[in-house]
């Protein structure tokens, strides 16, 4: 059964890396008409980027979304019906969710594990892209992503270095197995960036330090 019509409407924003600044127009508009303001954890970096972005939405209903940091299958799957549960009662008062989520919600956004949930359930959801930790990155070093025919190829920290691969890389979290990862990258220019757009931002090329903090992504070409 569709109940679009009866009841509220989830819109997932993407507010980018950092920066508040990079929330699109349409962003700040549906976070200055939402009813409630939902996002993972009890205090969120995306929710505080929005913030400083739309001050407005300090005011709204605030709706913290319970999204552990693991990769047991059981915690996920209960967290997400936990979560999709939380939406959908609010959502059957008319309320309208603006859900946050760093950089883009459709790039390895948690949204993402719960919007099948949502559309299969029949409510209405729209995704607000946002800017990615890579796009922003880039620009931050002026160092385009990719030339002509060059290839692109984004990595998470966990997945094994193919060395047949050419072009561009990027690791994403690259903080959790740096020294492995400046080790097999080695040859190749290296830039990274910790906290992109963030206050604490760190930059270095080449010269990589032993340890970085979770949002630090490499870039090697």
């Amino acid at each position: 059964m569709n109940i679009c019509n009866t009841f509220g409407k989830v819109f997932c924003i993407g507010v980018g890396p950092g920066d508040p600044e990079l929330i699109t127009v349409k962003g700040q508009r549906l976070l200055r008409d939402a009813d409630i303001i939902a996002f993972p954890g009890d205090s969120s970096i995306a929710y505080q980027i929005a913030l400083e972005a739309v001050p407005e939405i300090r005011i709204k209903t605030q709706l913290p979304l319970h999204m552990p940091m693991t990769t047991d299958p059981v915690q996920l799957d209960s967290a997400h019906r936990s979560a999709v549960l939380s939406l959908e009662t609010v959502l059957k008062e008319g309320k309208t969710v603006a859900v946050l989520t760093l950089g883009d919600p459709a790039f390895y956004s948690s949204f993402s594990y719960l919007l099948d949930s949502l559309l299969r359930d029949g409510f209405e959801v729209e995704i607000v892209p946002g800017v990615t930790s890579f796009s922003a990155a880039s620009a931050r070093l002026l160092q385009p992503l990719s030339l002509g025919a060059e290839s692109v190829h984004i990595l998470t920290s966990t997945k094994e270095y193919d060395s047949s691969l050419s072009g561009t890389l990027v690791v994403l979290k690259a903080g959790r197995n740096l020294t492995e990862w400046k080790s097999v990258l080695s040859g190749r220019q290296l830039w990274q960036v910790e906290n992109c757009g963030m206050p604490d931002e760190k930059v270095y090329h080449n010269d990589l330090p032993a340890t970085a903090g979770y949002f630090s992504l490499l870039i090697a070409k």
